[in-house]
């Protein structure tokens, strides 16, 4: 109710608004807030009860309906404004500053500075940016100080070395973001992007004396990039100290970003074979959920793939209690349109790993619609190992062919590794057929050898463990 309030002031105020007919509107709408859905809420009925019985016109309807919406946008902007004072205080400043209103902007200039200082430890990304202002503010305001006192006395020349550094930390922090989040997401999907400039800053500041490194932020985007790049486990290490034992000092979409990487290693990781970081992203992920860094803060809903990712690794672990707790818990965060199946997907693949197959397709039967692709393709996967499980060939044969299709339709979806992954999952599944039904005898050695060594797949415990219970029966004949 208080933002409407203030709303209705903002609109209603002379300065920015000078339209009655739009107060008309806004007074009118107020009445069906915070719905918004009575059937009287129609341009003609509008019309009729704000200017009574003259003829509606649809121009000067749409007209007002403008100017409100303007309105609206201009009034976010200020609410958006009001949440960052410092930003608010050095605008204020640059406007003293350009209109040389020396007295004033001095006091305000040292309140800034003052304020900019408190914010250090904790918002490390805007203080960087904040000091670029505050010292650019400064340098302009000595540019036109010095002649009005006809002497150098206010030229301050660290200032543009402050400029500089203040600028370049801002940037690096910034573009380093954004580099380790290009390197997280190409592993899922196709991203475009030049790599020469972070490797160029990455260089630099892996190899000259200076004090960006020292940055907090900094440091640990730096890190991110060089694990995602390279893989070097002392990186993992180092990135997990900082999460578990620093987290007070990052913000929540750091922390966020970081508990992403970290857990894309692990997965790594694990393709490769190394079952021990299974553990270790279990325990990522119950961090995170303990700590309440599970979703971006901007983010409305809990991210499906990640819901899917933490409950699959606690299936994997055996650890069906703690899955549980964690839907009945969580399960309402997730998106409303695509909540429903995810949660279906899950509960099957934990009947599944109980071996409870036919409940499994019980559920996955159950699920009509799915607009997430990458839920499209998890979902048919584990229909066809249910397929398998339960020996219904015929389904099995038909299933693949359509999953086939969907992949040679839908590659663009998906990143070169990520397509390739589904593609050999189908490849293998083809070969186990061979040997379950289709009467192969020979052979399942080297596929057992294969799914050894090929990493770019998924389902491959569950492929391997069927390779090895045909290499089984095979030696009892």
């Amino acid at each position: 109710m208080k933002e409407i309030r203030e709303f209705g002031d903002f609109v209603r105020s002379p300065f920015f608004n000078k339209n009655q007919a739009a107060v008309k509107l806004f007074d009118y709408l107020r009445k069906y807030y915070p719905d918004f859905n009575s059937g009287k809420l129609r341009k003609e009925i509008a019309y009729k009860e704000m200017f009574g019985k003259s003829d509606y016109s649809e121009s000067f309807m749409k007209t007002i309906i403008h100017i409100l919406s303007n309105l609206a946008d201009e009034f976010l902007f200020h609410l958006n404004y009001r949440k960052k004072p410092i930003l608010e205080k050095l605008m204020i400043c640059e406007e003293l500053n350009s209109r040389k209103l020396e007295r004033r902007l001095l006091k305000l200039i040292r309140e800034t500075e003052a304020e900019i200082e408190e914010i250090k430890d904790t918002h490390e990304i805007r203080y960087h940016y904040y000091k670029y202002r505050f010292y650019k503010l400064r340098f302009d305001y000595g540019e036109w100080i010095k002649f009005k006192n006809k002497n150098l006395i206010d030229f301050e020349p660290d200032l543009l070395q402050q400029i500089t550094d203040s600028l370049s930390f801002y940037y690096f922090e910034q573009l380093l973001s954004g580099y380790r989040s290009v390197a997280a997401w190409r592993d899922i999907v196709p991203v475009k992007f030049n790599d020469e400039l972070a490797n160029n800053i990455i260089h630099y500041l892996l190899n000259s004396e200076n004090d960006f490194i020292k940055n907090t932020n900094l440091r640990i985007h730096l890190f991110e990039s060089l694990l995602l790049k390279e893989g070097a486990v002392e990186f993992f290490y180092k990135l997990k100290e900082v999460l578990f034992s620093e987290s007070e000092k990052i913000s929540q979409d750091d922390k966020f970003s970081l508990m992403s990487v970290l857990n894309q290693y692990c997965s790594k990781k694990g393709t490769h074979g190394v079952s021990s970081f299974l553990q270790e992203r279990f325990q990522i992920y119950k961090q995170a959920l303990g700590k309440n860094f599970y979703k971006l803060k901007s983010h409305l809903y809990f991210d499906q793939i990640l819901f899917g990712n933490i409950a699959q690794t606690a299936i994997i672990l055996k650890e069906f209690d703690w899955v549980e707790n964690f839907i009945n818990k969580y399960g309402s965060e997730l998106p409303p349109d695509n909540g429903g199946i995810v949660i279906t997907y899950i509960k099957a693949r934990l009947q599944f790993a109980k071996s409870e197959f036919k409940k499994t397709l019980e559920m996955l039967t159950s699920i009509k619609s799915i607009i997430h692709i990458p839920y499209k393709t998890v979902i048919r996967n584990l229909m066809l190992m249910v397929y398998y499980e339960l020996s219904y060939f015929e389904q099995c044969e038909y299933l693949l062919a359509s999953c086939k299709k969907f992949l040679v339709t839908n590659k663009n979806n998906f990143s070169r590794d990520g397509i390739k992954k589904y593609e050999n999952f189908l490849k293998y599944y083809s070969k186990l057929l061979n040997f379950k039904f289709r009467g192969k005898k020979d052979g399942i050695e080297n596929v057992i050898v294969q799914l050894q060594t090929d990493i770019i797949i998924v389902e491959r415990r569950w492929l391997l463990e069927k390779a090895l219970a045909i290499e089984k029966e095979k030696t009892k004949l």
